[in-house]
């Protein structure tokens, strides 16, 4: 396990903090991702300090397993945690990823990727398209896009925070709660032959504050004219300390919040993010609750991005919920990520025309998913909604320890 650090380094564009140093780690020498067609073929690995960029780093020896009756992707895939912080981290203003990175012998087989996790245990990868393939033999440093638009990826990944089917079932992130930072060896296809690669991983950091982020359209609820729009859905609206208030009774199945007509319809089509900043209510901590932001066309259809774990507690969350889903990346709006057509009592084939590019409405608001919620009164307080395009790569900068 790593140390974590608090340094930081600036420009005058942008501004770097250093998350995770990988100064001391725990040696392991054993089985990873055991082949799921067939238990006997194991993959292995061997994790050591080497010497990094400033001070120590961690060296990944990965020996993978191949099979010739292996005809797609999705055998290989094992996680490593390299940070576990008792008080969570705040990464609400993060808006690009870096990490060094030496890797003298390229691999066309096999992938890594960060991963974050929040205290809802919830998933998110980093995705750094095709990294293995270019050889390394001197540290350099890889920087991440905050997200990027399904429209512009050009790679079957693309860049930047994705959402995982499989370690969180496609939901959003808290990313002012995040309680681990890890590392995944994943296959990028049929691995039909056995081989071995190496990597060095040093200095993961996030950039934040800076001018990297796309902002397409923002509510920041900062005066009482930017509330007076917002029209009630079921609930009591009302500005609270520079904050959309709403307060309601809950009751299952049941979206209540506030809806914003726009005075034009507003081009979403390069969407590659919802982020949600809010706090939520103490009386919804054993309740499955969702926070919900749902889009209306010109024609009436909606879509709707559901964040889970948000409304817990009056501490400040931070949803994060992009509009690509890593685990299927020719669909937008699959039925088991953070966005859906329709909502969770209209038909996802009734909004299948949804058009992005002419949203004429946003609504704010939260549903019970249980039926012991109803009566119970409730108030949440959201801060702050940016829909955001694709990010801008950030500018390597070598972090200071």
């Amino acid at each position: 396990m790593t140390a974590f650090s608090t340094a930081t380094s600036s420009t005058q564009t942008q501004s770097k903090r250093l998350i995770v140093d990988f100064e001391n780690v725990t040696p392991y020498r054993g089985v990873a991702a055991l082949w799921a067609g067939n238990p006997k073929l194991q993959d292995t690995i061997v994790i050591s300090t080497t010497k990094g960029v400033h001070g120590n780093a961690t060296k990944f020896i990965y020996n993978y397993q191949g099979d010739e009756v292996c005809q797609y992707g999705g055998f290989h895939s094992w996680m490593y945690t390299v940070a576990e912080f008792k008080k969570p981290l705040d990464l609400s203003n993060c808006d690009g990823f870096s990490y060094m990175l030496r890797n003298s012998k390229p691999n066309d087989n096999m992938s890594f990727t960060f991963y974050l996790r929040d205290t809802q245990k919830h998933w998110m990868r980093i995705m750094d398209n095709g990294v293995l393939q270019t050889p390394r033999h001197e540290w350099e440093e890889r920087t991440c896009a905050l997200a990027q638009a399904p429209k512009e990826i050009t790679k079957p990944y693309g860049h930047g925070l994705q959402t995982d089917l499989f370690f969180a079932d496609g939901q959003a992130i808290d990313l002012a709660h995040i309680d681990r930072i890890a590392v995944s060896f994943l296959d990028a296809g049929m691995v039909t032959k056995s081989g071995t690669f190496v990597i060095e991983l040093d200095d993961f950091c996030i950039f934040e504050g800076t001018q990297n982020q796309n902002i397409i359209k923002s509510f920041d609820f900062m005066t009482s004219d930017s509330v007076a729009k917002w029209k009630s859905i079921k609930t009591t609206v009302s500005l609270e300390n520079n904050a959309l208030a709403l307060e309601t009774t809950a009751s299952k199945w049941t979206f209540k919040g506030a809806e914003y007509t726009l005075d034009e319809p507003i081009n979403l089509k390069n969407i590659a993010y919802a982020r949600i900043e809010v706090e939520g209510d103490p009386a919804l901590k054993k309740v499955n609750t969702s926070l919900g932001l749902r889009l209306t066309d010109v024609n009436g259809n909606m879509a709707l991005c559901v964040m889970f774990g948000m409304l817990k507690s009056n501490e400040k969350h931070t949803g994060f919920a992009p509009l690509k889903s890593a685990a299927f990346p020719d669909k937008d709006f699959y039925q088991r990520s953070c966005w859906r057509l329709g909502t969770f009592v209209d038909n996802y084939n009734d909004n299948k025309n949804f058009d992005l590019g002419k949203v004429s409405s946003v609504a704010i608001g939260y549903e019970a998913q249980d039926a012991h919620a109803n009566g119970a009164q409730t108030r949440i307080k959201v801060r702050k909604i940016d829909l955001g395009g694709t990010a801008r790569t950030p500018e390597p900068t070598p972090a200071k320890k």
